[in-house]
């Protein structure tokens, strides 16, 4: 009898020890469930905001091609302007203001070219990875700064480039959403 006793009691001691080892474990499993979560969470929250900024870099950037555009237009004028006052060769006074203006749209070239160097470099830095889509941004954008702001051919990037460009990064941000999506259902 006593031997029942002791072997039930000896059962329930470890029976409870047993259910105090496995409570123990499975916080901890929780715990650090919990944290990988909440790290993950951390990490998605940074991705999504960092794929804004990409956005609003690119589209600051696509922003200043339209406008060294228009300044680049407006040059072009300017100097036939210019040109026509020289050959008439009457009036000092248009010559100068003519040459006043040109200077003026040389300093907003000037100011325009480092706005798209800095919205450039930010760009460029966001695009880390080397995925298909990035590496077709990168190159267009050295393409375009290369093809029509070259000292050598100075002129505005065709519209049918900048929606070329435009249609590709939609592309990029949609290729990152969905991967974005696929790591937070796994």
């Amino acid at each position: 009898m006593w031997s029942s006793v002791l072997s039930g009691l000896f059962s329930g001691i470890i029976g409870v020890l047993g259910a105090v080892y496995t409570i123990t474990k499975t916080d901890e499993r929780q715990e650090v469930s919990l944290k990988v979560q909440a790290t993950n969470d951390l990490i998605y929250r940074n991705q999504i905001e960092w794929y804004g900024k990409l956005r609003v870099s690119i589209a600051e950037l696509i922003s200043q091609f339209i406008h060294i555009n228009m300044i680049i237009e407006k040059l072009n004028y300017v100097e036939k302007e210019t040109e026509k006052i020289r050959l008439n060769g009457n009036n000092r006074q248009e010559m100068r203001n003519a040459i006043d203006e040109l200077d003026g749209i040389e300093r907003e070239v000037k100011d325009s070219l480092i706005k798209i160097q800095t919205q450039l470099t930010l760009v460029n830095l966001y695009l880390f990875e080397n995925s298909k889509e990035e590496n077709y941004i990168r190159n267009k954008l050295s393409e375009l700064i290369d093809t029509y702001y070259s000292p050598k051919s100075f002129k505005p990037i065709p519209e049918f480039e900048l929606n070329l460009l435009v249609e590709k990064v939609r592309e990029l941000l949609k290729h990152q959403q969905t991967q974005l999506i696929d790591k937070i259902s796994k």
